[in-house]
């Protein structure tokens, strides 16, 4: 319930508080002290003037007025105890683990530093979900790497480093705006109680200053601040050398008792020449002459030197240049920054809010691309790429042991929180989704396809090498053969008549030896 409701139980107190003051307010109610018995004896008083229901109401409805508003602050103490117990329950853990994890990384800069004085930043930055580390989870990087055979031994979450201190708890409460902030509300509503004084309740009605209409415009100050402050300190300046001036020209002109001595001098011109009129409320009524030489030597008698200071011209002059100097320029040079700076305010919302509409956060690809390409982009951001899945993954790997991650979280984790160096953040899909291929996809492609291409034309030409080469060796073979049949032609003819002669011979020996038998 603290959890849940905490922006219902911030507004209920202020809700409350802010009843009271109505009711103070409207039921006429006065503070203990000199202000109730001034209003008694003004009642019962006889000289004076009162409304015609003045009597009436002190006494019919001014009492149930206190009594209610006295009231109320005991249910307000109440209201503002269950409000410190659900900060402290809820939000105040939160702050001191940040705060411990903020000191845990600066210790670790520092060590990193001392060891390698070197090391830069590459480009990644300090990360951008470094808000969701668990202080007690530093270790794991180190047992990941230094002993993988021990990573079933997990450091106890429960067991903070002994620098985890109670100073260290203690420091950051104090320097922590938000639980400074709820202490004192509790006091306020502490001291309301203890002193039956309603007034006291009046510190809830800062709350205003928490909400987004009235933050933009704390906002635009206190980023202007130092440029405020310097535009005052250069009015400060010139109402000092205009008083200076005074002191020399037109001292007569003074009011008595209001530039008797340079601090009185100061400190009425800080309170009177500040205010609409300028310089004109230090000095005495003028009087205007009806003519030019009054005009010039204003009330000077002969021989004195100060003619001219002592005229109404110089006056007009002095007086009128103040004016324009510090009360149009100077005034209109603060305002200026103000609302120049709510126009920075607003240009930056925009921008942001832009950005988010128009492209996806975790890929970056364009709204357009997703409508015409994907499933749509509000799809996209929701079903696909949601912010938050990213978010309460990484809190998951940061909060898991190491024993229980996969390889592929192993990996992210070490990327995100490294023992040494800045974050990196290139495993997320940049321009990359399921739903769509990218141009990126496609041209890596279309190069695929190009270099398969080329590879097949290179291929191509080494057969047509090739066949070049087959077929000039069948032409020498073809001539190889017409030569060889050339002399198996020549051989066989001759081995035919050889063979011819041979059978000749045989046969007219045969013939001369069977002549041979008959004789």
């Amino acid at each position: 319930f603290t959890v849940n409701r905490w922006g219902s139980i911030k507004f209920a107190s202020f809700l409350f508080a802010a009843l009271i003051q109505i009711i103070l307010v409207l039921g006429s109610y006065t503070p203990h002290g000199t202000y109730e018995e001034d209003y008694r004896s003004r009642i019962n008083s006889e000289t004076d003037i009162l409304g015609k229901h003045e009597k009436q109401f002190y006494d019919h409805v001014h009492p149930y007025t206190q009594h209610i508003a006295r009231s109320m602050v005991y249910v307000q103490l109440i209201v503002c105890l269950i409000r410190f117990f659900s900060f402290t329950w809820a939000e105040l853990p939160i702050l001191i683990s940040e705060g411990l994890e903020s000191d845990e990384d600066e210790e670790e800069r520092l060590e990193i530093t001392e060891d390698d004085p070197d090391e830069g930043d590459d480009g990644q930055g300090d990360g951008v979900f470094l808000f969701v580390e668990d202080q007690h989870d530093s270790s794991d990087h180190a047992n990941h790497h230094s002993a993988p055979e021990n990573d079933a031994v997990e450091q106890d979450p429960g067991q903070r480093p002994s620098r985890f201190s109670m100073l260290a708890v203690m420091r950051i409460v104090v320097t922590s705006f938000p639980a400074v902030y709820e202490i004192m509300f509790a006091i306020f509503m502490l001291l309301g109680a203890v002193f039956d004084e309603p007034l006291l309740t009046c510190y809830a009605l800062f709350e205003i200053c928490f909400w987004k209409g009235s933050k933009t415009v704390i906002d635009a100050i206190y980023f202007n601040m130092s440029k405020m402050v310097q535009t005052v300190l250069l009015g400060i300046l010139v109402l000092y050398i205009w008083m200076i001036i005074g002191i020399f020209t037109v001292p007569s002109l003074h009011d008595q008792g209001l530039c008797t001595n340079m601090f009185q001098c100061f400190l009425a011109y800080m309170f009177k020449a500040m205010r609409d009129n300028g310089v004109n409320e230090l000095l005495v009524e003028p009087v205007f002459p009806m003519n030019v030489w009054d005009a010039l030597i204003g009330n000077s008698q002969e021989g004195e030197t100060t003619i001219v200071w002592n005229s109404i011209l110089w006056r007009m002059t002095w007086d009128i240049v103040y004016q324009f100097l510090f009360l149009y320029i100077l005034l209109a040079i603060i305002t200026g920054i103000i609302i120049d700076a709510f126009g920075g305010l607003r240009d930056e919302k925009d921008s942001m809010e832009a950005d988010l509409k128009s492209s996806c956060f975790v890929c970056n690809l364009g709204n357009f691309h997703v409508d015409q390409h994907g499933i749509g982009f509000d799809k996209h951001v929701k079903l696909e790429h949601n912010p938050r899945w990213y978010l309460f993954f990484l809190m998951y790997l940061r909060n898991a042991k190491t024993a229980e991650l996969s390889g592929q979280m192993q990996y992210i984790k070490e990327q995100v929180w490294p023992l040494k160096g800045n974050p990196s953040y290139k495993w997320f899909p940049r321009e990359q989704t399921f739903s769509i291929h990218t141009d990126k996809e496609d041209d890596q492609a279309v190069d695929q396809v190009h270099q398969r291409i080329a590879s097949v034309e290179a291929k191509i030409d080494g057969v047509e090498v090739k066949i070049d080469g087959v077929l000039t060796a069948m032409a020498k073979m073809n001539q190889n053969i017409a030569s060889l049949s050339a002399s198996v032609s020549f051989l066989l003819r001759r081995d035919r008549r050889s063979k011819a002669k041979s059978e000749i011979g045989a046969e007219a020996e045969r013939l001369r030896i069977r002549d041979d038998e008959q004789m």
